[in-house]
């Protein structure tokens, strides 16, 4: 475990300056500790879980080592607003002010001080689980940025995760969870040819629970959707490692040579809140009856990616619009997958927008310390920076 930083030394230089010395202590499975103070920030990446007693110590550590490297005792703490994290609840016993900032938000703030900027952006956050402001897992959204303030812009539709933690392992969950949103209580007859290898009684009892009154979690992780469509695709029933159901349906979309068009999905506002709200029931559809007629594998899976891509620029196209925003920050695991970086890219290009990507810390949860650390700095220095967020 090394210090990280964006210049290759043991702290950097910020484009801004935090009145006092900000702790921001990241996630929980995958993260960092940053130390800000005035215009320079120590990152140390965490690899591993903090739930693992050796992870939770080295946690402990960078935060003892990004102080000593800084030469400055934090006076504020930035966690992220999961109310069950350890890191939160490590924030929390502190005893100092405590700036807590969605996931998702922070992802794309570490974007921008990667950058060397802050400036008002549409972002692009896409991975598995992020807590959002309604208590929802989010994880695709496309948000717009000023600083310590943000707006969610649009989103992908919900979904219902039967199964709860279990379904980021058993992928069929998922699946079963957009199954029953596309075609509602009748998917298991409908999907059948699908659903061969998972136990018929689990798949009873999952129907009921999707169609009874109990609330089931709800999501919009791009995460779970890749999880899902490796199911039905036939690629992966299991993540055994971290990202491996999403990794082969990337792989399955990279042996595909040909040009394949989007498949179906729609844009439309969300009528409890005016988000936009990206419906991927029409991909669902077409997958399960790709399958059905023969279709290629490989040939769905690279149409899969075209439609996120597709469903993303167009959300983000309508928000420019909307706010005159006409810069796009990309940060989130989900941007380790080539085919949807590149695609995705290509697209916003063509809409004449400018592109900010990560350039030295990790898109993933490694880089969220830092973002955090920039919102509360921002906020201690008196709010948000110039910028009008969308009405929605």
């Amino acid at each position: 475990m090394t210090m990280n930083d964006l210049t290759g030394a043991d702290f950097t230089s910020v484009p801004f300056s935090a009145p006092v010395p900000v702790l921001a202590v990241g996630g929980d499975i995958k993260s960092s500790v940053c130390l800000m103070a005035g215009a320079r920030a120590a990152v140390e990446e965490i690899p591993g879980g903090l739930s693992d007693p050796a992870m939770f110590r080295a946690f402990l550590r960078a935060v003892d080592r990004t102080a000593r490297v800084m030469d400055a005792a934090p006076e504020r703490v930035a966690c992220d607003m999961h109310p069950q994290y350890l890191s939160t609840r490590h924030a929390r016993g502190l005893g100092l002010p405590v700036t807590e900032v969605q996931h998702h938000h922070a992802h794309i703030m570490s974007c921008l001080v990667d950058n060397g900027v802050i400036q008002p952006v549409i972002g692009i956050c896409c991975d598995g689980t992020g807590f959002g402001t309604d208590g929802a897992v989010w994880g695709c959204e496309v948000l717009v940025c000023g600083g310590a303030a943000f707006t969610r812009a649009g989103h992908l539709g919900y979904f219902s995760l039967p199964g709860g933690d279990a379904a980021a392992l058993d992928t069929w969950r998922p699946a079963a969870g957009l199954l029953h949103e596309t075609y509602g209580p009748g998917w298991p007859d409908i999907a059948a040819p699908l659903l061969t290898s998972v136990d018929a009684e689990a798949v009873r009892v999952t129907a009921q629970r999707l169609a009874g009154p109990a609330a089931l979690v709800r999501t919009s992780s791009l995460g779970r959707l890749f999880d899902g469509v490796a199911f039905l695709l036939g690629l992966c029933d299991r993540n055994r490692t971290e990202g491996e159901a999403p990794m082969a349906v990337e792989a399955a979309g990279e042996a595909w040579a040909g040009a394949v068009d989007p498949l179906p999905y729609s844009l439309g506002e969300d009528p409890a809140t005016g988000a936009l709200r990206m419906d991927v029931h029409p991909m669902i559809r077409a997958l399960v009856e790709g399958r059905g007629s023969g279709r290629s594998v490989s040939e769905l899976a690279r149409a899969f990616h075209e439609t996120v891509a597709a469903a993303l620029a167009a959300c983000v196209a309508r928000t420019a619009a909307e706010t005159g925003i006409r810069t796009a920050a990309l940060s989130g695991g989900c941007f380790f997958n080539r085919i949807l970086s590149r695609r995705l890219v290509a697209l916003l290009q063509e809409k004449k927008l400018d592109i900010l990507m990560h350039r030295r810390l990790s898109p993933g949860d490694g880089g969220i310390a830092l973002g955090q650390a920039a919102v509360a700095a921002l906020e201690a220095k008196g709010g948000e920076s110039d910028v009008s967020c969308c009405s929605r």
